[in-house]
């Protein structure tokens, strides 16, 4: 078998890593390095997940997923074949790829696909819509990773309801101060509405529309939005969020997986690195939502309990017999004018 233990300087370990500090990560933080063995590559942690909160270790687990996903996929256009392992008991070096015998085939996603995905955050996507065989093809790609799967949520009651949930977890992030706090620290403000952030998300990056960004920038002081959502303004912004922007988007769907919650974010992130660099490459426009699902798993960060009740009994009737972990939006609209960057690709290796 090949040797894994590759040199700084080599190729083949260059291409590796341009490709996995592409995956997608929550808000645009990156905290794993990459180390080579002689039969693995290992992905490892500066941050405890123990000592995490529980919403951000699963949306660290859902990246180390995307992560470990881009990893495999564009090993087998090196003639690899890699097995993702998470061990939970090794929480500073929480995922490993081990190297398997055998031939492999190139996979589809290799390469340009894994490239160029990227997030579109535009108001409005429009059709044309996918057909059955097009959302099947979709579908289908996620048989490469067991226990998850896609749902489809394009159907009126059904997209009802979605909705429902989506605004109600996005209204929260403006009603409660410790949410309201997470979600505007990760926006790079200081850097204007004109370029890409390498670190955090550029307010540029957002599909803020310039008469919505005085607003915007004003709401991440806690003392005025708290003042404003006594009329309202916390449900006129989750609205805004997620449920218009879903209302106008041809296709709805979720991603969802089996097994333990730490498990299944894992799986659900090498889910969504597959469905998201697939919907690229075939011309389609991408955006993700993920309060929705994860403020109803049990142990959420500072999510009020009749609201994650609420979140609980929707998701049980909209996917059944697995744990939701993010909602994705399709269809088509222009490229973005700014996006968001990545450090140097060497910065993550370690040595």
């Amino acid at each position: 078998m090949p040797d894994l233990a590759l040199a700084a300087d080599d190729p083949r370990l260059q291409r590796l890593l341009e490709v996995a500090v592409q995956a997608p990560s929550a808000d645009n933080h990156h905290h794993w390095k990459l180390r080579c063995s002689a039969d693995a590559l290992e992905l490892a942690l500066a941050a405890d997940l123990r000592q995490m909160a529980q919403t951000r270790r699963l949306l660290t687990l859902i990246s180390l997923g995307a992560v470990a996903e881009s990893l495999c996929v564009e090993a087998t256009a090196l003639g690899w074949r890699l097995l993702p392992e998470l061990d939970l008991g090794n929480p500073a070096v929480p995922v490993r790829l081990r190297l398997a015998p055998g031939a492999v085939e190139p996979d589809p996603l290799a390469g340009a696909a894994l490239r160029q995905r990227h997030s579109n955050r535009e108001l409005r996507f429009t059709g044309p819509a996918l057909d059955v065989a097009q959302q099947s093809v979709l579908s289908l790609g996620l048989g490469v990773v067991p226990g998850t799967q896609l749902g489809w949520h394009d159907g009126k009651p059904q997209r009802r309801a979605l909705l429902a949930l989506l605004r109600a977890a996005e209204t929260e992030r403006f009603a409660n101060p410790a949410l309201h706090q997470e979600l505007f620290e990760a926006v790079r403000f200081d850097l204007g509405w004109s370029q890409g952030a390498t670190e955090g998300l550029a307010p540029a990056s957002l599909g803020v529309a310039p008469w919505e960004r005085p607003g915007f920038s004003s709401s991440r002081h806690w003392g005025l939005q708290k003042f404003l959502n006594l009329i309202g303004m916390h449900k006129m912004l989750g609205a805004r969020a997620a449920d218009l922007p879903c209302r106008l988007a041809p296709h709805v769907c979720s991603i969802a997986a089996t097994g333990s919650v730490e498990q299944g974010a894992f799986s659900a992130g090498r889910a969504l690195l597959r469905v998201w660099a697939a919907a690229n490459a075939n011309g389609l426009a991408v955006s993700v939502y993920a309060a929705a699902p994860l403020y109803a798993l049990v142990g959420a960060t500072d999510v009020r309990a009749d609201l994650q009740q609420r979140l609980q009994a929707g998701w049980r009737e909209l996917s059944p017999g697995a744990t939701p972990f993010m909602v994705l939006r399709l269809g088509h609209a222009a490229a973005p004018k700014v996006r968001n960057g990545r450090p140097p690709a060497a910065s993550f290796l370690l040595n």
